[in-house]
Order: structure tokens, then sequence, then C-alpha cells
């Protein structure tokens, strides 16, 4: 989402960067998904996958993953808590270290499928705390609305930015796949 183009697209640090800094060690961000992004159709999501700008390791100390169903034709707003109606925990985990391996789609198994209803839009948020990596950092964009904050350190603000410099992503549905970790 929004492209099949895992190797193309500005690199961004958000929400998986790290410059070796705590401005970006803790980083809380969301994008959304359309019922037409993913098919118009229902299915159980079982993994998503995203596009690094290089090869390595990162490492987060926490990794919490969330999806929510949203109204058709959703617009993100500041309020974390407002772009996510229905929260489904998909992963959290602590000590998340994941081989990535550039321009291509790298996946992420999650611990609880979401059922997705085929007719609303999708938020994504992802929690990532404790962020460190190994190689180039980020991973490749395109123009789609986000929110995000990152610089905290106890927990989440509760509002962020919102602009056009999402992260492309990939989400399985219903395919078994085996990640390790």
């Amino acid at each position: 989402i929004p492209s099949n183009t895992p190797g193309t697209g500005t690199c961004n640090l958000v929400p998986f960067g790290d410059t070796g800094t705590v401005t970006w060690s803790n980083q809380i961000y969301q994008t959304v998904a359309t019922a037409a992004d993913l098919g118009n159709a229902p299915g159980l999501i079982t993994g998503l996958a995203f596009a690094p700008c290089g090869t390595g390791v990162h490492q987060n100390t926490r990794l919490r993953i969330t999806l929510s169903h949203v109204p058709a034709n959703f617009v993100l707003s500041s309020s974390f808590a407002n772009n996510l109606p229905n929260p489904v925990a998909v992963l959290d985990t602590p000590n998340f270290a994941w081989n990535i391996t550039a321009h291509q789609w790298n996946h992420i198994a999650l611990q609880n499928a979401f059922a997705y209803d085929g007719l609303s839009d999708l938020v994504m948020q992802v929690i990532a705390e404790g962020n460190t990596n190994t190689g180039t950092l980020g991973m490749h964009r395109d123009i789609r609305q986000r929110v995000w904050a990152n610089n905290w350190s106890t927990s989440p603000p509760l509002t962020g930015t919102v602009d056009s410099a999402a992260l492309k992503w990939c989400v399985t549905m219903g395919s078994p796949t085996v990640d390790t970790f």
C-alpha cells in the first residue's frame, strides 16, 4: 500500500528508524489503507510487511502493532485514540529483532490475526520503542497520510503530527507464513 514497488520512494525514519539518539528511539505511527487497497475483500490478516532502504538488523526493546476498522474514506486526525475506534492488538513483543533486506517486502508475522471485513478502511498503528538499526536507516515511503510522534520516553503522546509521507506496507491475508525473530 499504496503500490507494489518496495524498492522505490524516499527513505524515512518513522517508525522504524534510528540515528543513535533519543530523538528517534521511541516512535508512534499511524497510517490508513482503503478498502480498495485491500481488494474490497474480507479476509484474515496474518502478517504485515515493510520495505526497508537498507540491509541489516532492526531491533526494538518493545514493538506493538494495532489494527482497527474505520469508516470508508477515513481521514486521520492528530489524536491517536480517535484513529483507533476498534483497536485490536496484533503484535506486542519485547526484545524484537528483525533481519531486513533492502528494497523488498520484509514480513512480520502477527501474534493475533485480524478479521478484516472487506468494507471498511483500516488503520495500522505501530509503537516502536528502543529503535536500533545496523545498516542503512529507514523504510521506503510514498505520498499517503500518516500521523506520528517521536522523542518521548515513558509513554506515547496523545497527539502527533499529520502529514503525507506514510511508509509503504503490505498486508498478508489468509496465507500461512513462518518468520524467525
